[in-house]
C-alpha cells in the first residue's frame, strides 16, 4: 500500500495496487505556464499522480479521505469527505447552541497556514481595506511572499503590492475543535454576513471541505470559496444550498487557479463593498443548511455509506488513521 499525506509520501511494504491519500495532496509549487501565443496552459497539477509514478505503483484504486471530488485523477478513485463528517459529529456533540445571528460585519476571512490561495486573498483584501471585514492570518508577510505572488499572478489581469498584516488568534485548543468554535469563532461567524472560505486546495482540480465550511454553515454565512475547483457544484450535489441566486459562483470552473481564487472575490465585489444583502433575510435557507449537519445528520451521512464501506473493506479509517501522529511512523 502507498500512503500519501500532506507531509509527502509515506511508504508501507507491499505493492497491492492500493493508494491512500491522507488529508489533501502534498503542497508543491508549480509554475504558471503559457503557450507560444502567451495563453495559459491548462495542465494537470497532480502531486498524487507524481508520487505514484515516482514509486512505480501499479495502481488499482486510489482512496482519498478528505476530498469531496477530484476531476483530474486518471486512476479509479473514491473520494470521501471523512474529516468533514468527523467534524459534523464533533460539532453536533460538543458545540453550544447557535449564537444569535446578525449582519454586524460584512464578511469574515479565516486563514491559518500560509498557502497560495490565502496569499492571494490576503493581497486582495490588503488592497480593498475599505470593505467591512474581519480576519485571522497566522503568518507574517516576508519579502519572499512578493516573489511568490508575482509568479501566481502571471497571465492574470491582477496586480497587488501589499498584504494584510498578521492577525492570529492564539489558542491551546486543537484546530477546528468544537471548543475553539465555542470560545472564539461562534461570534465571528454568527455576526458576519459572508464567509470567505480558504480550504487548502489550489493547484489541483478538486475540492475538499473541512470545519472551515462547517463553521460557515453553523454561523449561517453566505459562502464564497477561494480555494477548490467546482466546490459550489459539489456541495449542491450533496444537498447544501450555496445561494447561487445571491452569489456569483461562475468562478468555480476557471482553469487558472489564481484567477479562480481572485474572481471569487472580484465577481462579488459589489456584495462585499455595499453590504446590500443581509443573511437575516435568508434565515430559512441558512437554517435548512444547518439542519443537514444537526437535526438530519444521520440522513445526510447516509449518502456516503457506500464509500465508507469501501474504505473500511480495505482498512479501518477510524482506528488506523484517526490519529495523525500514528501515521508518521511510516514516513520514509
Amino acid at each position: 500500500m502507498l500512503l500519501i499525506s500532506t507531509l509527502g509520501s509515506i511508504i508501507e511494504p507491499g505493492n497491492d495496487g492500493e493508494v491512500y491519500v491522507f488529508d489533501h495532496q502534498p503542497p508543491m509549487f508549480w509554475e504558471i505556464e503559457a503557450n507560444n501565443e502567451g495563453v495559459y496552459i491548462d495542465k494537470s497539477y497532480n502531486a498524487i499522480e507524481a508520487i505514484i509514478k515516482e514509486h512505480n505503483i501499479n495502481v488499482e484504486h486510489v482512496y482519498m479521505n478528505n476530498y469531496l471530488h477530484r476531476s483530474d485523477m486518471l486512476y479509479d478513485h473514491t473520494c470521501l469527505p471523512w474529516w468533514f463528517l468527523m467534524a459534523c459529529d464533533q460539532y453536533l456533540k460538543d458545540t453550544v447552541d447557535t449564537h444569535q445571528c446578525s449582519d454586524g460585519k460584512n464578511c469574515f476571512v479565516m486563514m491559518n497556514k500560509r498557502r497560495e490561495n490565502r496569499l492571494l486573498v490576503s493581497a486582495w483584501f490588503g488592497q480593498n481595506r475599505h470593505i467591512d471585514f474581519d480576519y485571522t492570518q497566522a503568518w507574517e508577510i516576508e519579502n519572499e511572499h512578493f516573489v511568490v505572488i508575482d509568479e501566481l499572478l502571471r497571465l492574470t489581469p491582477y496586480k497587488f503590492d501589499s498584504f494584510l498584516e498578521k492577525k492570529f488568534i492564539s489558542s491551546k485548543e486543537k484546530r477546528g475543535s468544537a471548543k475553539l468554535w465555542n470560545d472564539i469563532f461562534i461570534e465571528k461567524f454568527c455576526s458576519s454576513t459572508f464567509s470567505i472560505i480558504t480550504e487548502p486546495v489550489f493547484w489541483e482540480k478538486g475540492c475538499t471541505i473541512t470545519e472551515k465550511y462547517l463553521m460557515a454553515v453553523y454561523g449561517c454565512c453566505f459562502p464564497i470559496f477561494c480555494g477548490g475547483y467546482a466546490m459550489p457544484e459539489q456541495l449542491t450535489r450533496i444537498g447544501f444550498d450555496v445561494f447561487d441566486d445571491v452569489i456569483d459562483h461562475s468562478y468555480q470552473y476557471e482553469a487558472h487557479p489564481s484567477i479562480r481564487v481572485l474572481n471569487a472575490l472580484e465577481l462579488n465585489r459589489e456584495l462585499l463593498e455595499n453590504h446590500s444583502v443581509k443573511k437575516l433575510d435568508y434565515m430559512d435557507r441558512h437554517r435548512k443548511n444547518l439542519s443537514l449537519v444537526r437535526d438530519n445528520l444521520d440522513i445526510f451521512k447516509s449518502q456516503f455509506n457506500t464509500d465508507i464501506d469501501q474504505f473500511n473493506k480495505h482498512y479501518s479509517i477510524s482506528s488506523r488513521f484517526n490519529n495523525y501522529e500514528e501515521s508518521k511512523k511510516y514516513q520514509s
